[in-house]
């Protein structure tokens, strides 16, 4: 199966059809005083599981991965990445952005930061550690 779904992602890249877009939540740890994890479960669940659920930007492929080190300021992340055209991953940026919890005056106790990396021409998708995917960094 998974030689499969590299063989579509190949394809699908090569026509320029489907990329990977990184959307990452950076949490509000109190400078890596306040690890909290159970800050992950509202953002899946009220804002990322409703893209996924969506008839308008139903990512093909999509992967949730969540880490935090304990004691390092900003090291609590939530990292959506979803397998989409262009057109879609434009529509999910907005239905984020325009999420009620991302959205509220109180959400920077929640989330410090709010990422979307639009292309994936410096990714390594083919890994399946971690580290292939958690740290992307392109400004």
């Amino acid at each position: 199966m998974r030689q499969l779904v590299t063989l579509v992602d190949r394809l699908l890249r090569r026509n320029k059809l489907l990329s990977w877009n990184i959307y990452r939540f950076t949490m509000n740890d109190q400078n890596g005083k306040n690890t909290r994890l159970y800050l992950d479960l509202p953002i899946i669940d009220l804002v990322v599981r409703p893209i996924v659920e969506s008839a308008a930007s139903t990512p093909t492929l999509w992967r949730i991965h969540r880490r935090a080190e304990n004691g390092k300021p900003n090291s609590h992340q939530l990292t959506f990445r979803a397998f989409v055209t262009n057109d879609s991953a434009t529509r999910i940026e907005e239905a984020i952005n325009s999420n009620a919890l991302i959205a509220a005056p109180y959400a920077k106790e929640l989330v410090n930061d709010f990422r979307w990396v639009e292309k994936d021409d410096q990714l390594s998708t083919a890994g399946s550690s971690p580290k292939d995917t958690s740290v992307v960094s392109r400004k």
